[in-house]
């Protein structure tokens, strides 16, 4: 799952799953989530096992831009973005810069 979409679902399932537990969220908070995935695997290239291990590092940035009894609408925007594939591979760094600043807007509503 994608690190925004995770966000999200946690954000309308919480509720639900903790019972009274209820977010309060105001127009102009902004908190930070961040996302750490680590893989370990083995890959066979020409009849060589190769372990390899890779961190993928996310920071979120959501920013509450409208809040109301209608819905909630959260700007998240990638703070940052980190990949570490345990050797150098070409072109990985330019694709994380990409990330960087990507902007996504959501919507919350209680339906």
């Amino acid at each position: 799952m994608r690190p925004a979409a995770f966000v999200l679902a946690l954000a309308v399932a919480a509720p639900a799953a903790a019972g009274d537990l209820k977010w309060n969220l105001k127009q102009g908070d902004t908190f930070y989530a961040t996302t750490v995935a680590e893989n370990d695997m083995t890959v066979e290239v020409m009849g060589n096992t190769l372990p390899m291990k890779q961190t993928i590092t996310y920071v979120l940035r959501l920013k509450v831009t409208a809040a109301s009894a209608d819905g909630t609408t959260v700007e998240m925007t990638y703070a940052d973005a980190k990949m570490d594939l345990g050797a150098p591979v070409p072109g990985v760094e330019a694709m994380v810069d990409r990330i960087k600043g990507a902007t996504l807007t959501a919507t919350l509503t209680r339906t």
